[in-house]
């Protein structure tokens, strides 16, 4: 009605209904309202902190298993349905022995030039001690064939001197016979120092023959010599290529990794018995 306020009582309420209740922010039908305040990033992370760090540290232990399976996982083939090529091939002794050692097992990754095995290596090295004796003997008869090759020629060379002076003799000698006859054919010498001129030349002849003889005897003891020598020295080369076999034998007793790859079938173990040719790996 115009003009008129017109109260009203109560609301009615309905069994089983809660009483509505005039918000506090409403007085006399006028609506209150406050401003809202957003927060700072530094009021964020301290609200939110604890799930920031969880957060991290999952992401550094994700990174570090990744890290780690990359670098282990890396050394393998995976695959479903499908063929994997490679190349094998066998490693074997060169010598034969005990194995003495083995530092390598099945699937594991070498490098070329890694130790396989080892073989034991006495007998061989005893052998290269052989090898340096006999080579030590053949250079000691060279030395001794060359210094008796040198006194053969000093030998010579008197011999020589021997025979020049056995030749004057001779000539002197036939000189003096020559006279000696040529007088007594003009009856001016003696029968008797034609005849011992005659003698004398017969014995600077028979000095002569015996000088030339030595000569011929040196000159074929410096020819025996000079063959002595030539087998002494390749008795020399012989033990010579006896001590590389023995130290390359000696080598071999070390079996390395001719190049890189991964350890399958690994057959040498220590203590037992190899023989040349027979695979190891």
């Amino acid at each position: 009605m115009k003009g008129q306020v017109q109260e009203h009582g109560p609301a009615e309420q309905h069994p089983g209904q809660l009483p509505r209740t005039m918000p506090q922010n409403k007085r006399d039908g006028a609506e209150l309202t406050q401003p809202t305040r957003k927060p700072s990033p530094w009021e964020r992370f301290r609200e939110h902190w604890g799930l920031m760090l969880a957060g991290a540290c999952v992401l550094v232990a994700g990174l570090g298993g990744g890290t780690a399976y990359w670098l282990e996982i890396r050394h393998y083939e995976s695959t479903d349905d499908a063929f994997v090529a490679a190349r094998s091939f066998s490693v074997a002794s060169k010598v034969g022995g005990y194995v003495t050692d083995v530092p390598v097992t099945d699937n594991q990754h070498v490098d070329a030039g890694d130790l396989l095995a080892r073989i034991d290596d006495r007998d061989y090295t005893i052998a290269v001690d052989q090898a340096k004796a006999q080579l030590a003997i053949a250079e000691a008869n060279i030395a001794n064939y060359q210094a008796q090759i040198d006194t053969q020629h000093a030998q010579i060379d008197q011999v020589r001197a021997q025979l020049e002076q056995a030749q004057a003799q001779l000539q002197f000698a036939q000189q003096e016979a020559a006279r000696a006859q040529e007088l007594v054919d003009k009856g001016a010498g003696t029968v008797q120092r034609a005849q011992q001129t005659r003698s004398d030349l017969q014995a600077q002849q028979a000095n002569t023959d015996r000088a030339k003889t030595a000569v011929v005897g040196a000159e074929l003891g410096i020819k025996a010599l000079q063959a002595q020598l030539e087998g002494a020295t390749a008795q020399r080369q012989q033990s010579q290529a006896q001590l590389d076999q023995a130290k390359l034998n000696l080598q071999y007793t070390r079996v390395f990794a001719v190049r890189s790859g991964r350890v399958v079938k690994l057959s040498g173990a220590k203590g037992s018995y190899v023989t040349p040719g027979q695979s190891l790996i």
